[in-house]
């Protein structure tokens, strides 16, 4: 059995690329990528939470999941690392990076006061999160 994605988003190679330039190595695969996808389109009109946006692969998975109602915040406590997930991701309006340190889209504090999201993701593990 195959089980490689046949649908890739289309910020995914560009993001790649950047990873190479950056030298971070802990970007999300292919299979882990299309599994996010998944809960991602089990909660329409959702909003996920990804812990760990390094350069934005998985925040860039899941949308490709999710309906146009849905959302996804990523956050990550390293400011200069998601700057090129803001870079490629920034023109999806679902889509909000979140660092400790004030990144250019929100605050983790800003953040914060939002409601609660209706699943997180955490690297390749994803939950549902009780109303």
């Amino acid at each position: 059995m195959d089980d490689t994605p046949s649908h890739f988003p289309a910020t995914l190679s560009r993001l790649r690329a950047a990873a190479c330039e950056a030298g971070f190595l802990m970007s999300w695969e292919e299979r882990t990528g299309g599994l996010s996808a998944v809960p991602a389109a089990a909660q329409p009109g959702g909003r996920m939470l990804e812990l760990g946006t390094g350069v934005g692969q998985g925040a860039a998975w899941l949308p490709s999941g999710m309906d146009e109602v849905s959302s996804v915040v990523t956050v990550q406590l390293d400011p200069v690392v998601p700057a090129v997930a803001h870079e490629q991701l920034g023109a999806d309006q679902r889509v909000t990076s979140a660092t400790g340190g004030g990144g250019k889209n929100t605050s983790m504090s800003e953040y914060a006061a939002r409601p609660p999201p209706t699943c997180a993701l955490n690297g390749s593990r994803a939950r549902s999160v009780q109303k």
